[in-house]
């Protein structure tokens, strides 16, 4: 979990209220974070990922004061008119854009320590190390408008941030410790420009000195750029409404005519049974509103049965009715609930499926192989265009968050493919497994075993190799047959069959698909049904 570090005696002024230090540690322990210690100087806490809101001494001081009942209002947010336009080219690769401009802060050295480190945090957390969402807060008096996202050549140069000569962005990747640090993301050149062709900023890697902030910056221009449209706009709320804690306001910025930021409260409407049966308590209509008004969420009441809740824009961890319980959960008090016995007791035991997997699990570590967890979600270019299969029925979800996760995986492989993809910098060979549940065309779950090894001289007979000691170890025999998956090497792949059954198959991957994965070197594996498998060995 990440650890933010806060300085007592400005977290105390935020706070406006001064708590003794067993205050301070009960309350911090209550909100759901996990106190490390209280100093005279300091206060250190470890925040879990799901509340990047409160990763600086502003956003926790504003959850706390909720939590206190300082502040008794639910706070909206204005977002003022502004001619402020930013312009993205059609080519880019981090395709989602989100831009906001702040201004009249209340700055000062600690206020610049704590979004600096607020940035690095969201960098690292949410954002996945940039990969998915990136950061870039300037000096906006120093920017004319409009602004442009746009692509350079590798021989286009600019002062990268904390620089006093221009380096190319070849040079910046190659010789800048933060271009060597991300230079894995970088699919091509792309920067931000303004009007007098001044650069801003070479996202995901730098920004440019030009536009840097000290701590006797006012007024500030944030963008967010990123490859998942969801998680650019909470960063850029998190990071607006970070500045808005410290009196500035907010403008808009229309990036290609759309209004950023968007700090509109989301309602979600909630069942009070639903809530009471979880949490065994008979709660109210009004004692549920004092308790989400401590957790920073609005309360309007909609009937007798129901009530709707309004979500913060920074709140990004509220995904489902569960999110609101568990924060009335948190506001009602884990000390306020009583202990009971479950009506019925059983004794329970490790399942022969579990076992069977633990072996198999301990089969491939035995042969050196890692092992990965991948999401049950993703989409039909990994899991079938990339594969070079044509004919598909996809199982989708309805209303999916974004793209990227919108399709039920019918097969493990893929991602680990994906997987290797994501991890060109690090040396060869990678060998990976994964154990896992896969979904036929009418939404069925079975477990299967997939792996896969990346190595320049990777062959069929290393594969065969790894399939033999898999049965071996399991005292079984096994035949091979031709198999019709074009997405292997014709004469170079087999499925495998058990009295006959077809419980999987292995081979070499065809280069197609490496190219389509964009992977440099040979990639061998296989995927087997753990439950036929399963089958075979208890007989």
């Amino acid at each position: 979990m990440p650890t933010i570090r806060m300085n007592k005696k400005r977290f105390i002024k935020l706070l406006g209220k001064r708590l003794d230090d067993d205050e301070l540690g009960y309350y911090i322990s209550m909100i759901g974070t996990d106190l490390e210690e209280i100093s005279p100087e300091e206060i250190i806490v470890e925040v879990f990922p799901n509340r990047p809101d409160m990763l600086s001494e502003e956003g926790f001081a504003r959850a706390m004061r909720y939590f206190l009942g300082i502040d008794d209002k639910i706070k909206m947010y204005k977002v003022n008119e502004s001619s402020y336009h930013a312009y993205v080219d059609k080519d880019i690769s981090r395709k989602f854009v989100g831009c906001a401009v702040v201004k009249d802060v209340d700055f000062d050295e600690n206020a610049f320590r704590s979004l600096i480190e607020l940035q690095e945090k969201l960098h690292i957390t949410h954002g996945r190390k940039r990969s998915i969402a990136s950061i870039g807060v300037h000096n906006l008096d120093v920017i004319e408008f409009p602004i442009t996202y746009k692509r350079v050549n590798e021989n286009f140069s600019f002062i990268p941030l904390g620089y006093d000569k221009e380096m190319t962005m070849k040079e910046i990747l190659e010789k800048h410790e933060k271009g060597r640090q991300y230079k894995h993301l970088v699919k091509s050149y792309e920067v931000w420009v303004d009007n007098k062709g001044d650069v801003l900023a070479f996202p995901p890697v730098i920004n440019a000195q030009y536009t840097a902030i000290d701590e006797n910056t006012q007024n500030f221009f944030i963008d967010v750029t990123g490859t998942n449209k969801r998680v650019v706009e909470e960063v850029l709320n998190i990071v607006v409404t970070h500045l808005l804690e410290l009196d500035g306001e907010t403008y808009k910025v229309y990036v290609n005519n759309s209004p950023y930021p968007i700090l509109e409260y989301r309602q979600k409407t909630i069942d009070i049974d639903y809530v009471n049966k979880l949490l065994g308590l008979n709660l109210s209509h009004n004692y549920i509103k004092d308790l989400l008004l401590k957790m920073g969420i609005g309360f309007k009441y909609k009937d007798e049965k129901r009530f709707n809740v309004l979500i913060p824009p920074y709140r990004t961890d509220i995904l489902h009715d569960m999110d609101i319980v568990e924060d009335i959960a948190i506001s009602y008090g884990y000390d306020k609930f009583s202990s009971t016995l479950p009506n019925i007791f059983t004794i329970s035991k490790v399942s022969y499926k579990t076992k069977f997997e633990n072996i198999l699990r301990d089969i491939f570590i035995g042969l050196g192989a890692l092992e990965v967890i991948t999401y049950h979600l993703s989409n039909e270019n990994i899991l079938y265009k990339n594969m070079i299969i044509k004919k598909y029925t996809p199982i989708k979800v309805i209303h999916p968050m974004n793209e990227e996760y919108d399709t039920l995986r019918n097969s493990i492989f893929p991602l680990l493919l994906d997987f290797l993809s994501k991890n060109k910098r690090y040396s060869y060979p990678q060998f990976v497994f994964e154990i896992g549940n896969v979904f036929d065309n009418n939404g069925n779950e079975k477990t299967h075993l997939a792996f896969v090894y990346a190595n320049t001289k990777a062959k069929y007979e290393d594969v065969k190799s790894i399939i033999d000691a898999i049965f071996r170890e399991l005292g079984l025999t096994y035949k091979v047959d031709k198999s019709d998956l074009n997405f292997l090497i014709k004469g170079r792949e087999a499925k495998v069959l058990v009295s006959e059954d077809e419980i999987g198959w292995f081979g070499e991957v065809h280069p197609e698909v490496l190219i389509n994965f964009d992977l440099e070197v040979p990639v061998i594996g296989g995927e087997i049904d753990v439950e036929k498998l399963e089958k075979k060995v208890k007989k």
